[in-house]
């Protein structure tokens, strides 16, 4: 028995020994496996056994010469899920046991302001590779692997934390961040500020995306003194302004009416103090705002060229704090403290121009200096704004709050005459005309937000929102025959009205089930009360009533939508994000509805490039119609019926975003939009009688823009800022304008140039400087005129003048104006009771032509609007 067993172990010894130390030589360069592995037991003279489904497929590369079979297994299996052994002569390959990736756990928390419990909104959450932002209540979360981990928070302007955890499962990280004091001012920029760009740039799928805070808004230079958010966007490449010195934003070839403002998840319709020159959102009320220009998040629509979204600020909680801001046109004060205990807070934030101390004593000198004693001018202008919020926590998951906005504008003014002829008769003719104009915006809203979960959360929105403006003009004329009687008067009497009462409610919600994996959905509801453009006009003399004429339009409209995006993260490079708004819009016998897609995917080439592509479809069912390029509160607001569709637009977007040393960012970012269903005013509206139906002065048609934006950006150091430049083409076609054939818009600005530094000199001083440069605007210019003499249905003017002559146009906006830049410095100083801001508007006072007039009878074409120049 010993023998049989001690042979049978010699022969197993022998076997191994004969596998293993068999030498074998062979160069392959992915072969198939199965043949190399074929070639390989053929030398070595082994047996093989395994199963055929482990080789199939793939391929293989080896290069021995003279070495041991287990050498050239090795270069064949190794970093694969195949494993070896050798039994006698036999090679077995059996497939490996991988070890299990380690357990994921989340981690989720709140990031709020240490001092004041204020949550902070876009705060940066990173844990050793992957990143989240805090959402409006300043929760964040996260998927990550267990095990030791660093973890950092940071925001604009605080101070980043940077701690190690051990994430042995699902845990709670709650940060408090300090605001950065002016010593630690500068340091504490550097990092929180590229971390954020770093982000957008880099993580986020989305393209033409920007995050503004109140500092960054309150570190553009301004006109008057008066930081205006929509003034920091116009320094965007992509964003017109417009005409110079307003609140408007034309972007990527749009109209100003395609831009959707949003107060605290509440749309707008009119943003804009005094014409334009200020927006109606007050700085000081500002937290977060959220700009879209190019790809779209699937729960915004309604707009066709951008989204900004606006948080305002909310309540401290450790204590009753306030500050107030005088400036050249305006002033302004926020308060905010606990109401009942830290659990609810409050805020308040109210803005009021003075323009009626400098106006009326103005104009009362001007009036006690004219030489014709018998004329008054008069002239009255102001405006405010009043942010209110309360908010309430039930718990650190659940919260509330009410929101109130406000804002008024009125201007007045006309003239008073009086003419005396003492051998004349009548003796005396006594006139006044005088106009008033006024318009706001009321918004209630309340909100609660819900965080059901590490991984749910929602928000439910209820509003209502009110918009008017009008416009009166009295007129009255008195014909004195003696000094006891009034012989004769007459009055007009003209009012002009605009409204728009919204009603909404609207439901959002988040659902982060994996690593990876994120998905937003929601629904909306709305009513719609218009009123655009009731008129009414009262003539009377003396003793009766002459005429009164009145129309009145009214729509009641009702829209719905739903929406649903998703986030998947394929790989720790390549995002796509893909979502779906479809609903419907309802006014009269008439419904309309869109279903609007959009994608948009990020690559990272490595850790310093990203590269990006979007897909956006957007629709808009109300449309304001524009007399003119100023932003006219009297411009109507209406909803698509009758025989108007939805304008629409579809839109294709390309970026590459790279990091560079010492925090620089360079961005380039190309954009294609086709738009549908654009609605004008005909070429000869304005000679239509004024009972006409509204819908036979308006034509549709369609508009492209394309264009390239590029962007360099710094943002730590002592000298911050960016450069931008856009090359832009957008144009215009409707079969009832231009003779059917297309024609520029007005906006067709082709080249813009922005740069923006900020110089920080130290810890009392810092100064900045933003200069400006672009195409001029589109002018629509007439070279001959018609006379009016034998012109058939038009009385004869017997002699040809101004009043008797038609402009004969040959092309829409066919003229460009001249290059338009300009300079704006400013600069800060830090005391101890406050700050001191300086601003100089356009500072080498370079005449830009705003405007063209024409001069009769030469029909010579000469600046109009010049010395926009001002400091």
């Amino acid at each position: 028995m010993k023998r049989i067993v001690m042979s049978l172990l010699l022969t197993a010894l022998a076997g191994a020994w004969a596998a293993m130390g068999r030498d074998v030589t062979l160069r392959a360069t992915g072969r198939p496996a199965e043949e190399v592995f074929a070639l390989l037991m053929k030398q070595a003279g082994c047996n093989f056994s395994y199963d055929t489904s482990l080789l199939r497929g793939r391929r293989v590369t080896v290069d021995v010469d003279g070495a041991p079979l287990e050498d050239a297994l090795k270069q064949m299996f190794e970093g694969t899920s195949i494993g070896w052994v050798v039994k006698g002569n036999t090679v077995v390959l059996k497939r490996r046991k991988v070890a299990p990736e380690p357990r994921q756990a989340v981690v989720d928390g709140y990031v709020t302001e240490r001092s004041t419990g204020e949550p902070l909104i876009g705060a940066l959450v990173r844990i050793e590779g992957a990143a989240a932002s805090s959402n409006s209540t300043g929760h964040y979360s996260l998927h990550v692997k267990r095990g030791r981990r660093v973890v950092t928070a940071s925001y604009p302007g605080f101070i980043a934390v940077t701690d190690t955890i051990e994430i042995g499962g699902n845990m709670k990280v709650d940060f408090k961040l300090d605001e950065l004091s002016e010593g630690s001012r500068q340091l504490g920029e550097v990092t929180v500020e590229a971390d954020r760009r770093n982000y957008i740039a880099m993580h986020s799928a989305d393209i033409g995306r920007l995050n503004l805070t109140r500092s960054d808004i309150l570190s553009t230079p301004a006109m008057f003194g008066e930081s205006d958010v929509i003034k920091t966007l116009q320094m965007q490449p992509g964003v017109m302004s417009g005409v110079e010195g307003l609140a408007s934003m034309y972007v990527h070839g749009g109209s100003n009416d395609e831009n959707l403002y949003m107060l605290d998840n509440v749309p707008l319709y009119q943003v804009n103090h005094f014409g334009g020159l200020f927006s109606a959102f007050n700085t000081e009320a500002i937290k977060n705002v959220d700009f879209y220009k190019s790809s779209f998040p699937a729960r915004y629509n309604g707009r066709l060229s951008s989204i900004m979204a606006v948080n305002t600020r909310d309540g401290d909680a450790s204590g009753h704090h306030g500050q107030f801001r005088l400036g050249l046109t305006s002033g302004a004060l926020s308060i905010s403290g606990p109401l009942l205990g830290r659990s609810t807070t409050y805020s308040l934030a109210v803005r009021r121009s003075w323009f009626e101390a400098i106006s009326v004593p103005a104009l009362a000198i001007y009036n006690s200096t004219r030489t014709d004693d018998n004329n008054t001018t008069i002239g009255r202008y102001s405006f405010m704004d009043i942010n209110a919020k309360i908010n309430h926590n039930f718990n650190e998951r659940s919260r509330l709050h009410l929101m109130f906005y406000y804002g008024d504008d009125y201007l007045k003014y006309g003239d008073n005459h009086s003419y005396y002829s003492p051998s004349g008769i009548p003796r005396e003719n006594r006139s006044s005309d005088i106009s008033r104009l006024r318009w706001g915006n009321t918004v209630v809203s309340s909100g609660w937000r819900m965080q059901w979960s590490p991984l749910l959360w929602s928000e439910v929105t209820a509003s209502y929102s009110h918009y008017s403006s009008m416009l009166r003009n009295d007129r009255r004329e008195r014909l004195i025959y003696d000094e006891e009687m009034f012989d004769s008067e007459r009055s007009r009497r003209y009012r002009f009205d605009n409204r728009i009462s919204d009603w909404g409610l609207r439901a959002d919600f988040g659902l982060s089930a994996a690593a990876g994996h994120e998905l937003t959905f929601g629904a909306s509801y709305t009513i719609h009360h218009f009123e655009p453009g009731s008129e009414r006009t009262v003539l009377a003399d003396a003793d009766s009533l002459v005429a009164d004429r009145s129309i009145t339009r009214r729509v009641n409209a009702t829209e719905g939508s739903a929406y649903a995006g998703y986030r998947l993260d394929l790989s720790e490079g390549l995002r796509i994000e893909a979502g779906l708004n479809g609903g419907w819009f309802s006014s009269g016998s008439h419904t309309r509805g869109h279903l609007d897609p959009r994608v948009a995917a990020r690559l990272k080439i490595d850790d310093l490039t990203s590269v990006k592509l979007s897909y956006t479809r957007s629709s808009q069912y109300v449309v304001q119609l524009a007399q003119s390029s100023l932003a006219l509160p009297t411009d109507q607001w209406i909803p698509v019926s009758g025989g108007l569709k939805p304008r629409k637009a579809d839109k294709i977007s390309a970026g590459v975003y790279r990091r560079l040393p010492k925090g620089f960012i360079v961005s380039a970012e190309i954009y294609y939009k086709w738009m549908h269903n654009l609605v004008e005013y005909r070429d000869d509206y304005y000679v239509l009688p004024p009972t006409v139906d509204l819908a036979t002065q308006l034509c549709t048609g369609s508009g492209r823009a394309r264009g390239l934006d590029l962007m360099l950006t710094r943002s730590f150091g002592r000298v911050t800022g960016h450069v931008a430049y856009s090359l832009m083409w957008s144009d215009r076609l409707f079969k009832d304008k231009n003779h059917g054939e297309r024609f520029p818009s007005k906006f067709d600005n082709r080249h813009k140039i922005n740069i923006m530094l900020s110089w920080k000199i130290n810890d009392k001083w810092d100064i900045g400087a933003a200069w400006t440069g672009m195409s001029g605007n589109r002018f629509t210019v007439s070279l001959q005129d018609y006379e009016l003499l034998d012109v058939p249905g038009l009385p004869s003017t017997g002699t040809p003048n101004f009043s008797g002559t038609l402009d004969a146009v040959t092309g829409i906006n066919n003229y460009r104006l001249p290059f338009y830049h300009r300079l704006d410095l400013s600069a800060n100083r830090l005391t101890a009771h406050g700050k001191w801001s300086f601003s100089l508007y356009n500072a080498y006072c370079n005449m830009n032509v705003v405007a063209i007039k024409k001069i009769h009878p030469d029909n010579i074409y000469q600046p109009y609007g010049r010395g926009s120049a001002s400091g």
